[in-house]
C-alpha cells in the first residue's frame, strides 16, 4: 500500500463542468473557464467542437481557460474533457450564435429630436435667427409646451394645487 492508495486500484476519473449554457453574437467570443476537480493531477485536457454549422476557433484549447470565435449563427456544442492517465471525463457547453441585430432604419436622431417614448418625445423647431427664437414664418410650428424648447428638455417639479 502506497499511502492511502492500494496497488492495482482503479484510476479515479476527474470530475469536470465546461460552464453555463449560453448565448454569443457572431463576430464576439464567449470566456471559456472549464472547472476540473481531480483526486491526482490532470495529465492533459481539451476543448472540442461535437456539432454546430461552422467553425470555431479556441484561444487555447488544451487549456481549461480561453475563448472561443464562431464563423456561422446557429447551435454548437463544446466539449470539455480532462484525463488523469487513461480515466477522463467530458462535459458538454451549448452555445447559441445570433446575428447582431440590425440597426432600426426608420429611427433617425437628429439633434432637435427627442425619441418618442411613452408619449414623452416631441420634435423642436430649429431656431432661424441669432437669438434662438422661432421665426414668425415658422409659427405653426412653435413650441406649444416646455419639452418643445428649439432641442432641449426641461424638468421641473410638479406644481402644488
Amino acid at each position: 500500500m502506497e499511502g492511502h492508495r492500494i496497488q492495482n486500484s482503479p484510476a479515479i476519473a476527474p470530475i469536470v463542468y465546461a460552464g453555463d449554457d449560453r448565448d454569443v453574437m457572431l463576430g464576439g467570443k464567449t470566456w471559456l473557464a472549464a472547472e476540473i476537480r481531480s483526486v491526482h493531477p490532470i495529465t492533459r485536457s481539451s476543448w472540442t467542437k461535437t456539432s454546430g454549422p461552422g467553425e470555431v476557433t479556441f484561444t487555447n484549447p488544451a487549456a481549461s481557460n480561453g475563448t472561443a470565435t464562431f464563423t456561422k449563427p446557429g447551435t454548437y456544442t463544446l466539449k470539455f474533457t480532462a484525463w488523469q492517465g487513461e480515466a477522463q471525463t467530458s462535459s458538454p457547453l451549448l452555445v447559441k450564435v445570433v446575428t447582431p441585430p440590425l440597426p432600426n432604419a426608420s429611427t433617425s436622431y437628429t439633434q432637435n429630436t427627442i425619441p418618442s417614448t411613452a408619449g414623452y418625445g416631441t420634435t423642436a423647431p430649429k431656431p432661424s435667427s441669432s437669438t434662438g427664437s422661432p421665426s414668425a414664418s415658422n409659427s405653426a410650428n412653435a413650441p406649444t409646451s416646455p419639452l418643445e424648447k428649439a432641442g432641449s428638455i426641461i424638468l421641473s417639479k410638479p406644481q402644488k394645487r
